[in-house]
């Protein structure tokens, strides 16, 4: 059984994005890291819209809720929007730069982020303050860079098999 080399790439880069996201960060740093999975996920959903779906969300999903501890389903939803609005506002994300797109991902992160922020306030009574959102800029400022490192990726590029 041959495994396409674009799959492999895809799982390559999840891999890489939750070993970022489980790693341990300095406790100054921890409020502002980004969100990898998200961004690697929305990255294959723009790039490869046919290719990478719900499937891809729900696993990432399932391994941010493990690597996070949180309940499992909370990051397998949210992505799952994210993956949808992709795939809905794909010719807009596809045809733009990584500077154009960073407003719409970070659109996206800010849904992924408040749809975080209520769930812990309902789920565990505790409003974790501003602080939740510092991840939001950060995201956005290294979102252009993951762009141009993940297109340099051949499977990163449209139409290829």
């Amino acid at each position: 059984m041959r495994i396409e080399r674009w799959r492999l790439y895809q799982a390559l880069s999840l891999i890489a994005a939750a070993t970022l996201s489980a790693w341990p960060f300095p406790e100054w740093f921890a409020p502002w890291q980004p969100h990898w999975i998200a961004m690697v996920m929305i990255f294959w959903v723009i790039t490869q819209t046919g290719k990478a779906g719900f499937g891809m969300a729900w696993v990432a999903g399932l391994a941010s809720d493990l690597i996070v501890g949180n309940w499992v389903g909370i990051h397998i939803v949210s992505y799952s929007i994210i993956v949808y609005l992709c795939a809905r506002f794909y010719r807009t994300l596809h045809f733009s730069g990584s500077l154009e797109t960073s407003l719409p991902v970070g659109l996206l992160l800010a849904l992924h982020l408040g749809y975080l922020h209520l769930l812990s306030i309902f789920l565990s009574n505790v409003d974790p303050g501003l602080i939740f959102w510092a991840s939001l800029p950060t995201s956005m400022v290294v979102w252009p860079i993951l762009y141009f490192l993940m297109k340099k990726i051949p499977a990163g590029e449209p139409g290829l098999p």
